[in-house]
Formats: structure tokens, C-alpha cells, sequence
């Protein structure tokens, strides 16, 4: 009995170590817990360019960039990596040098191969350096897109418009282009609702993070801009509500307890900070 036990227990750990797979990182990461994303990738890079280049990049959003940088570089010639090597660039605020790297990787795009052309806008899209070519990023996706349109893309897309002046409605094209093929695609909808959100549209806001709670509970995003949007629309305790469903399915990391702080002030719940 003891013995069947023992290997029941084996078995369930092996299991419980099975579901952090590379899919469960990269939702990690798109819900913004990068410490969770780092935890699983950081096994899996030795053998995987593409474990690493998250890995990458949750450590880039934590802020170490030199971290970063040592961590793409195992991988110097893989599209993904190089395009990591132009964040770090632009994190570094050379931004010749961040698009020459990008325009490396799209380059290395062939024929029906659409990944590298995205690998290459990501990083203008999602740096925040000054003078970063929007546009250029924008020809990119839209190109890859000939290739294989899908949610990553559109998604994508959608985020770099938000950086351009008066490109929020062509932000909101991309975000329903997905969540119209795809009900349950909840960063979609969180997109969306923050967009509508930043446009003081509570309302819009409210009933596509509210889809995007129903399209994954576990995503902790559409809490804290629930929260958002029911103190802008003055609904103080729900937006206190919101707030503290979202900070359990965090990482609690320094951002998460400042903007959890931020929405405590804001909700005037001023006791509780």
C-alpha cells in the first residue's frame, strides 16, 4: 500500500510539472505575471530558443536588462533572440542600433514565413524608447498578415496603433477582428476594455472586461481595469471589489502592489494602504 501510494504521489507531481509547459509561460507572460513566466521558462531554455527568448523578455520587463542581454545572446543567431537583442538596444535608448537588429530579423523572413517579420515589430511595440519608427512596425505585421492572419497579429497590431496619435480606432478593429472569430481569446477583450477605459467609455469598458473575465477567470488583468473603470464611473466599492480579486491571481510583485495601492486611494478606501 505505502508503495502505491508513493508512486500515486510520483505520478501527480510529474503531472503538476507537465502543466508548466511552454503554452502556461507564454499566458504568464501575456497576463503580465513575468516573475511566473520567468519561473517556467528558466528550465526550459538550455533546450528551447524560444523558452528562452521569453525568458528574455519577462526579465526585460522586470527591469534587468543586462540580465536580458546574456540571456538572448545564448541564441545568436535565432530570429526570435536577435529580436531580443534590439529590445535591449532600445531599453538602452540606441535606437540605430535597436533597428538595424530589427531590420535584421525581418529580413530573415521567407517566403510564407511571417514569424521574424513579427519577432521584429514586437520590438519596436512593446519598447518605450523615443523616436521608435511605429510606422515601420506597422508595415511589418501587416505584411506577416499576408502570411497567416491570427490573434497574435491582430493583437499586436492593435497595441502598436494605441502608440500612434488618433490610431485607437483602428486599435479597436484589430481587438474585434479576434474576439469576433474568437469569443473566448480574453487578452482581446482586456485590450479592448482598457482602450475603451483610457477613453473614459466605462460602459464599453465594463462589458468587454466583464467577457474577458467569463473568457478566463485566471487572467487577473481585466480585475485591475474593472477597477479602473468602476472608479472612474464612481462606483467605488466595485471598483474596491475588483481590486482584490485581482491581486491574489497576480504575482504581488512591486507593480501589482502599487497599482493595488493606486486603486485603494482612488476607491477611497484610504484605511487600507
Amino acid at each position: 500500500m505505502k508503495r502505491v501510494i508513493v508512486i500515486i504521489a510520483a505520478l501527480a507531481m510529474s503531472a503538476g510539472a507537465r502543466a508548466q509547459s511552454f503554452d502556461d509561460g507564454v499566458k504568464m507572460y501575456n497576463y503580465e505575471r513575468y516573475q511566473s513566466a520567468e519561473k517556467i521558462f528558466a528550465p526550459l531554455a538550455a533546450s528551447n530558443a524560444m523558452a528562452n527568448y521569453y525568458l528574455g523578455l519577462s526579465q526585460l520587463e522586470h527591469g534587468d536588462v543586462n540580465t536580458a542581454k546574456q540571456t538572448f545572446a545564448k541564441y545568436p543567431e535565432d530570429p526570435a533572440n536577435m529580436a531580443g537583442m534590439a529590445r535591449v538596444a532600445f531599453a538602452q535608448n540606441n535606437v540605430t542600433q535597436g533597428m538595424q537588429l530589427a531590420t535584421a530579423v525581418a529580413g530573415k523572413a521567407k517566403k510564407k514565413e511571417w514569424e521574424p517579420l513579427k519577432y521584429a515589430a514586437d520590438a519596436i511595440t512593446y519598447s518605450d524608447a523615443e523616436g521608435l519608427n511605429y510606422q515601420q512596425a506597422i508595415v511589418w505585421y501587416m505584411k506577416a498578415l499576408q502570411s497567416s492572419d491570427n490573434a497574435d497579429l491582430h493583437i499586436a497590431l492593435g497595441d502598436v496603433y494605441q502608440k500612434i496619435s488618433g490610431g485607437g480606432g483602428e486599435a479597436m478593429n484589430n481587438y474585434e477582428k479576434v474576439t469576433s472569430k474568437d469569443p473566448k481569446n480574453s487578452l482581446a477583450y482586456t485590450r479592448a476594455g482598457y482602450l475603451w477605459e483610457a477613453a473614459k467609455n466605462y460602459q464599453l469598458a465594463l462589458d468587454n472586461l466583464e467577457k474577458a473575465q467569463t473568457a478566463d477567470p485566471n487572467n487577473p488583468l481585466p480585475y485591475k481595469y474593472l477597477a479602473y473603470a468602476y472608479e472612474g464611473a464612481g462606483k467605488y466599492d466595485l471598483a474596491y471589489d475588483n481590486v482584490q480579486k485581482y491581486i491574489p491571481l497576480s504575482d504581488k510583485d512591486t507593480n501589482d502592489l502599487a497599482s493595488y495601492v493606486e486603486i485603494l486611494y482612488l476607491s477611497k478606501h484610504y484605511s487600507e494602504e
